[in-house]
């Protein structure tokens, strides 16, 4: 039980670091401060009102597995591709590392809830 609260407290951190991914890549991206603000701001909340409507463990309209985690996924890829194209390749890749082995043992520990 321990074990599997501390999982469930990375992938909540991880959604974290995943909205100031696209936080940075936002300011990152733009060519005009319009368009830097635009982004850098509205893409995370965009991704947060998606995130709470869909994915969230109490989502106004959740979607069950295994479409939950794909669409998780998808969007902690998306998190970690911003990095990498925001200059930061090496922190992208270990983002979606964690992510990964996170969501992976989050699997196993669903898979055998006696354990």
């Amino acid at each position: 039980m321990i074990i599997e609260n501390a999982f469930y407290a990375l992938l909540f951190f991880l959604e974290l670091a995943g909205l100031i991914a696209f936080f940075y890549w936002g300011f990152h991206a733009g060519t005009g401060l319009f368009i830097k603000i635009l982004l850098g701001l509205g893409g995370p909340v965009l991704v947060a009102i998606i995130w709470g409507h869909f994915l969230a463990p109490k989502a106004s309209y959740p979607v069950t597995e295994p479409l939950l985690s794909i669409l998780q996924i998808i969007v902690f890829s998306l998190a970690a591709a911003a990095l990498y194209f925001s200059d930061k390749k090496i922190l992208g890749i270990v983002y979606l590392i964690i992510v990964l082995l996170t969501k992976f043992f989050i699997y196993i520990i669903e898979l055998n809830p006696d354990s």
